[in-house]
């Protein structure tokens, strides 16, 4: 039977295109380019040869069926031009059309020139050497690029930049000094397209300066430039160029009380001078005594004549404090001469060598840092591991392990113990012999080699070795098979016969040896595809530690995307997929996290009909959640009472503020808020931090709120802030009281006065109320005598003139002493009278 014969029909070739790959078109001599030609149509197993020109001119020719990748190296400006690409089959016969150009620069910046000129002419020129007063450095170069700028360095540093006019810039010196000595040189730096290029540096111009003393070198030769009161200080003033057989003056200076050390020298009595040296600081210590004091919370104390007497059995807290000095320090508590405890800081435990996964033999080093190291004084650092399970940390110690600072953060580490495998043989058809050194195979006949281990670590491989050479690795034979869903095939002699147009797959598979391979697919001797790799999760975001609200970032990649195919990917969180998206190439996930965006996170891609890659790598992400802290008072002598709203503090009593939080990260501090300032700062201790204040002031009222600060692999985060605690002052109540005892005292005393003043007028009154009443009668009766008996002796008037003179004498003091008594009482005194003369009428006789 005849074939049909086959007949191609040849159309017209399509344009190619050329892209930059590699990512600038503007580039330096020694820079890579790479270009990439593709053809829209390319021809079904045929190669097609691509070539690269360059203004018209063919450089670089390669093979393939649709896409090329051109490479080079700018040597030099040949470099620099229009490019473009092609492609032909049939050995160049059926040439496509020119692709699109593509131009390249190549910038290639002169050396430039550097020289020098004095405009006062004070200068020698030594070989390379002048030696001036002013002096001006100069750099130019050939008209190349305009808009650039010159850097002038002084050895390796840049000194100065000027914008170059006319391709030139001029560094002014406008009086020579000492520190301008030096190797100095010109870079050209010009924006091209963005980019910026740099000239290589001129040749040196070395500038040395002459005539006045050179500046002296000054150092501290002591050790530490923070002392305390006492110690002792040493400094170093030298001249560079002692002059020979002269001596020189040297003077050391302190500016004010800033601790700012200086020197200079001088010759000649002190009339030739050198310049200022370098300053040295000096910070002197002088820290103030502490103070301390205690507090017993359940109250089960007396405060003795020699300090407070503790009830056995019940707790107290010695607190030592001080003003604020030096932040950071910590508080030694001595009984007698003797430190008890210290405040020691948390140690920092890092693993120095290269792998936390390591095989017997193989050593691993860790480094154990305290963050404050006591000065001259050793401490005792110790390694701890964690049973059997490879954990390990670090503590350290001072005076006989007296003093521990807190457990270090902890460094896992695994050991890889794989045990010796076993290797035995079996021959199938029975053809070999035992011998004394092993099995002894017939030629020509099969036999397998078999390596077994105990079951420790899957997905490994084993070597065959022959001598100290890998001869094999043991990989199955793969499984191949086919699927048409539509059913458009019959089964021939030689395999399945597909109808032409219908859809088919073909099934590779193998037993499960070793995860994350692939398959590739073979036509003839010919990979025709390859089952889709493995992708690579990256995190883009900065942090793999982060706190509620911040945003986390992935980057999910395929390392062989298909041309013009979309991929599915997918993120998974815990091996449950969060999130999907469709690309070419590669995706970027944003996430926002909460609590429960912490975990292992790893993807995944697919195409259609279900063809999945294995899952990428992970990456694991901590997110902090910082309980908020509680916060309490304290006041060690009870002067406060619970108001409405918080405490009420009693002035000038001491009181305590203080801040916990649950335990969830070691070590951290706290800060106290009164409103929205922070007035102190403490290192937790146990998850709390204590906040003194000895004496209550009204300056203490206010709002106060802790908020926990730590740090997670290095990252700092902080709580929210706590429950407010409004802290109230009030006044002592035992001045009032004074002053109320001293008033109520002083008014009894007024009153008990008159009281007195009172009765003793009342009894005056009365005893003068009664003498004018025997006055009055015997008055009365004296009047009555002399008027009837006007003829009696001079005896008798002489006594009734006595009687009258007694009246007139008792009516005045009754004026004197009583006259409103008197007055009130003349009634009475007058009636009294008219009735003696009513009883005794021979008084008028």
């Amino acid at each position: 039977m005849q074939r049909p014969l086959l007949t191609l029909i040849l159309g017209e070739l399509q344009m190619p295109i050329l892209s930059l790959t590699s990512t600038h078109a503007v580039v330096s001599c020694g820079e890579n380019i790479q270009f990439r030609c593709i053809t829209p149509k390319p021809r079904c197993n045929v190669n097609a040869e691509f070539q690269l020109f360059i203004n018209g001119s063919s450089i670089s020719s390669q093979k393939h069926a649709s896409s090329v990748t051109f490479n080079l190296v700018t040597e030099d400006i040949s470099h620099q031009g229009n490019y473009s690409c092609r492609y032909s089959y049939q050995n160049n016969t059926i040439k496509s059309p020119w692709s699109n150009s593509v131009d390249i620069t190549v910038v290639n910046l002169q050396q430039p020139s550097i020289s020098h000129s004095v405009l006062d002419g004070l200068f020698d020129v030594e070989p390379q050497r002048p030696v001036s007063h002013s002096f001006t450095i100069i750099c130019s170069t050939e008209s190349q690029y305009p808009g650039g700028s010159f850097h002038l360095f002084k050895g390796s540093n840049i000194t100065r930049s000027e914008s170059a006019v006319n391709h030139s810039s001029s560094f002014s010196f406008p009086e020579a000094d000492y520190s301008h000595e030096g190797n100095y040189s010109c870079v050209y730096e010009v924006s091209v397209s963005s980019r910026s290029f740099r000239s290589s540096a001129s040749e040196l111009l070395l500038i040395t300066i002459a005539g006045k003393l050179q500046l002296a070198s000054f150092s501290l030769t002591s050790t530490h430039a923070v002392v305390s009161h006492g110690e002792n200080i040493q400094f170093r003033c030298t001249t560079p160029k002692p002059r020979c057989n002269v001596n020189a003056e040297f003077q050391l200076f302190r500016n004010g009380l800033s601790g700012n050390y200086s020197c200079r020298y001088s010759y000649q009595n002190n009339t030739t001078k050198s310049p200022w040296s370098n300053t040295v600081n000096i910070t002197v210590v002088n820290l103030q005594q502490p103070n301390i004091s205690h507090s017993a919370p359940d109250g089960q104390f007396v405060v003795g004549s020699q300090g407070p007497v503790i009830t056995r059995g019940h707790s107290f807290t010695i607190i030592c404090f001080t003003e604020s000095q030096y932040p950071g320090g910590s508080f030694h508590l001595f009984r007698g001469s003797n430190i008890t405890r210290s405040e020691l800081q948390l140690a920092t435990f890092s693993l120095t060598s290269t792998h936390a996964v390591v095989s017997c033999g193989e050593n691993i080093q860790f480094r154990c840092t305290t963050p404050k190291p006591r000065c001259n004084a050793n401490a005792e650092f110790q390694l701890f591991i964690n049973g059997k399970s490879g954990s390990y940390s670090c503590q350290y110690s001072y005076q006989n392990n007296t003093t521990k600072s807190p457990w270090s953060n902890t460094v896992n580490i695994t050991v890889v113990n794989l045990q010796q495998p076993s290797i035995s043989h079996s021959a199938p058809d029975g053809q070999f012999v035992v011998g004394s050194q092993g099995p002894v195979i017939t030629r020509g006949h099969s036999f397998t080699i078999i390596c077994s281990t105990e079951s420790q670590y899957p997905g490994g491989s084993f070597h065959l070795f022959r001598g100290s050479s890998i001869t094999r690795m043991n990989l199955q034979q793969p499984n191949i098979s086919h699927s048409a869903p539509d059913g458009w095939f019959v089964v021939g002699s030689q395999g399945p016969v597909i109808t032409r147009g219908h859809s088919f797959t073909i099934i590779c598979s193998t037993e499960s040896q070793y995860p994350g391979g692939s398959f590739h697919l073979f036509r003839g001797s010919n990979i025709t595809r390859s089952e889709v790799q493995m992708p690579t999760l990256s995190l883009t975001s900065t942090y793999v530690v982060v706190s509620h609200g911040e945003n986390i970032q992935f980057r999910c990649t395929t390392p062989k995307p298909r041309c013009n195919v979309n991929a599915e990917f997918q993120l998974f969180r815990n091996g449950l997929s969060v999130s999907s998206q469709t690309h070419v190439s590669s995706v970027t996930f944003n996430h926002n996290v909460d609590v429960s965006h912490q975990g292992s996170y790893s993807c995944q891609y697919s195409y259609q009909n279900n063809i999945k890659s294995p899952l990428s790598n992970t990456v694991i992400i901590t997110v902090g959640d910082l309980q908020q802290p509680s916060i309490l008072h304290s006041a060690p002598d009870g002067q406060f009472v619970v108001g409405s709203q918080g405490p009420v503090i009693t002035r000038g009593h001491s009181f305590t503020i203080i801040c916990s939080t649950e335990s969830q990260y070691p070590g951290g501090s706290f800060h106290l808020f009164r409103g929205s300032d922070i007035t102190r700062s403490e290192s937790a201790v146990n998850h709390s931090a204590s906040f003194f204040f000895p004496e209550a002031d009204y300056s203490h009222e206010g709002n106060y709120s802790c908020v926990y600060e730590v740090s997670v692999s290095s990252r700092s985060f902080r709580s929210s802030a706590s429950e407010l605690l409004l802290i109230t002052i009030t006044a002592s109540l035992l001045p009032v009281i004074g002053a109320a005892v001293s008033a109520v005292l002083l008014l009894l005393s007024v009153l008990i006065v008159i009281v007195i003043l009172l009765l003793k007028r009342r009894q005056k009154q009365r005893n003068t109320e009664s003498k004018m009443k025997s006055s009055f009668r015997k008055g009365a009766a004296n009047s009555c005598a002399g008027a009837s008996n006007q003829k009696r002796g001079n005896k008798k008037n002489e006594n009734h003139e006595a009687d009258y003179e007694n009246l007139e004498f008792n009516d005045k003091n009754v004026d004197l002493e009583t006259k409103s008594v008197v007055d009130q009482s003349n009634d009475n005194i007058y009636e009294s009278c008219c009735d003696e003369y009513s009883v005794n009428p021979k008084y008028y006789n």
